[in-house]
């Protein structure tokens, strides 16, 4: 099977793109080798044993990259319509063509559109939409029209949402129930695990360092030595023979809770209301505590504006992070907290969990599963101090089993492997190929 892959996404987009194709191409299923094609923007991070062509200039997507509208329309709208361009050349070279968020819709050529699967991180006309104001809002609610046309003209494609409500989202606009299938998004789980904390920079991250204690606990394929959060076990003790009597987060000579949140800093992640959270849980001095925010975004001026006033210099502000330093930074943490007002299907929630995090989420349908799960709390971060009460009973108590839960459900539930299976699924039934 022959697949090309468009896409034009940044942000996390980009990183599912390039690890449901790693797993793709690294999974061998006793078919004949599968060959993918992916075109994109310059510098899109590509994995090994896909080809590659980019549509734009580097330098001009560089030069615009924070002057909108401009940006838009060269490197996200001006790709798409030279993408389709290319597509009424060259589609009957594929068997299959994959696309991701594609704008302009109804520009799609027809007989490209027999054999494609669209697959929506976000629907521009969904909920997302709602949290955003002033010219974002306007684009999300214009191009979101134009989005529902094209999914209204196209009757032959077939889609795929990354989270159950993009899926609802698209049923609402007008897709029958047989044209859109639920396929979520997954963690590279060898990449994000308990044991890359051994890779922290501490010098560069002394906030996270010294690294946590170091024992031998079941992983979940029965063996091997983790690195879990040291709430559950002291001077390297098994966490099952540490009753939690014994220990305590509060216990003296404790070292203050690391407490993690990883994401753009935009009014759909509400940091402000992460801040007050945490100063409403750090005056209740029961559990000693910091919080690492990790990332950068229009909000960070506010950000840095509300803990110099509210004298928080336990809150450590680390900027933009490279990829490369993530499974670290998480790994260093105790906890990781996500209060944010909407999301698809987040990355960064399944990266934490795969690196033994609990987690306190905010109270989203795609969040429940933390307390299903027994891998952390969902919270009613609408208002902080109701959530920080409740987190605060939650982290006075020894949680080493939702850690490894945590990491359980990443390895059994989300893993690239189990998410590729159902793509490259879906990928043969629009090339009529059998599955």
């Amino acid at each position: 099977m022959r697949v090309l892959v468009v896409s034009t996404a940044a942000l996390g987009v980009k990183h599912v793109v390039h690890d449901v194709l790693s797993a793709l191409v690294g999974d061998d299923d006793g078919s004949p080798a599968d060959e993918y094609h992916y075109l994109t923007r310059p510098s899109m991070p590509v994995p090994d044993g896909v080809t590659v062509s980019t549509v734009g200039s580097a330098a001009m997507t560089d030069r615009l990259r924070d002057l909108e509208p401009a940006y838009l329309g060269y490197a996200i709208l001006g790709f798409w319509v030279r993408a389709y361009h290319r597509l009424a050349r060259e589609h009957a070279e594929y068997d299959a063509v994959w696309l991701h968020n594609p704008r302009l819709l109804p520009l799609l050529p027809e007989a490209a559109a027999e054999h494609c699967l669209v697959t929506y991180h976000n629907h521009l006309r969904g909920a997302k939409a709602d949290y955003h104001d002033g010219l974002s809002r306007l684009y999300y609610r214009f191009f979101g029209a134009i989005e529902n046309r094209g999914i209204r003209t196209k009757p032959g494609l077939r889609y795929t949402g990354v989270a159950r409500d993009v899926v609802g989202e698209l049923r609402v606009a007008g897709l029958p129930p047989e044209r859109v299938r639920y396929v979520g998004n997954g963690v590279d789980v060898t990449r994000f695990a308990p044991e890359r904390v051994a890779d922290l920079d501490r010098e560069r991250y002394p906030m996270l360092a010294p690294a946590r204690i170091e024992r031998t606990v079941s992983e979940p394929d029965g063996g091997g030595k983790g690195v879990y959060p040291p709430d559950g076990a002291v001077d390297g003790r098994d966490a099952d023979s540490t009753a939690d009597g014994d220990y305590s987060p509060t216990s003296p000579g404790r070292e203050p809770i690391r407490l993690l949140s990883l994401g753009s800093l935009t009014e759909q992640k509400r940091p402000l209301s992460l801040l007050r959270f945490y100063e409403a849980l750090r005056e209740r001095n029961g559990v000693p505590c910091s919080l690492v925010l990790a990332g950068d975004g229009p909000r960070r001026e506010a950000v840095e504006r509300f803990v110099a006033e509210h004298d928080l210099p336990d809150v450590h502000l680390l900027g933009f992070v490279e990829e490369q330093q993530k499974p670290a930074i998480y790994a260093a943490a105790d906890y990781f907290v996500l209060p944010s007002r909407y999301e698809g299907e987040p990355l960064a929630l399944y990266e934490a969990l795969a690196s033994g995090l609990p987690a306190l989420v905010s109270d989203l349908p795609v969040h429940r599963f933390v307390d299903e799960a027994d891998c952390g709390r969902v919270l009613d971060f609408d208002h902080p101090t109701t959530a920080a009460s409740s987190a605060a009973t939650y982290l006075e108590q020894p949680n080493t089993r939702d850690s490894m839960n945590a990491r359980t459900y990443a390895t059994e539930q989300l893993s690239w492997e189990t998410r590729a299976t159902e793509y490259r699924d879906e990928l043969r039934f629009v090339g009529g190929l059998p599955c």
